[in-house]
């Protein structure tokens, strides 16, 4: 195996790890995959390149996503009473740059949301600048963009 190709199959391990941790609801041990100075991003319109000038869907750093997180394991979550059981869905995962210790992936996803007897399907092209410590990869910054972000939209009480 090339050191490419062990590079690419340790990322899709990575991301399919993130994957099923949401669809456990083990939302600390998802946080844990993030750096401290992370950014987790969904712009609101197909056009969006920067969260910093323009409106976002979620636009979290880490306190923020810490708090999201709270919330979400919170018993009195009213918006995800009860909560969502979701599939993610990772695919076309494709490294666009490398260096010693950054990498930038680019991936397709499908996530599937039932709550309240309906289901919703939601996808579109995701993005994360991963960072390599001494235990592995964190998750630096972590953009989805959804193909119908510029529609309105149900509530997204759920992680992405």
């Amino acid at each position: 195996m090339t050191a490419n190709a062990k590079l690419r199959e340790e990322v899709e391990d990575f991301l399919i790890y993130e994957a099923h941790l949401l669809d456990e609801g083990r939302m600390n041990e998802w946080l844990d995959l993030f750096t401290e100075d992370c950014m987790y991003w969904l712009p609101c319109n197909t056009e969006s390149h920067d969260p910093m000038v323009e409106t976002s869907l979620i636009f979290d750093d880490r306190k923020a996503l810490e708090d999201r997180v709270w919330r979400l394991s919170s018993p009195v979550a009213y918006s995800q009473v009860p909560r969502s059981r979701t599939i993610h869905v990772i695919g076309n995962i494709r490294i666009v740059s490398a260096d010693t210790s950054t990498l930038v992936v680019q991936s397709n996803v499908v996530i599937s949301e039932v709550r309240l007897n309906e289901q919703h399907i939601f996808s579109g092209k995701g993005e994360h600048q991963l960072k390599r410590n001494d235990n592995g990869w964190k998750i630096h910054t972590k953009k989805v963009a959804l193909l119908n972000n510029n529609l309105p939209l149900r509530n997204l009480t759920f992680l992405i």
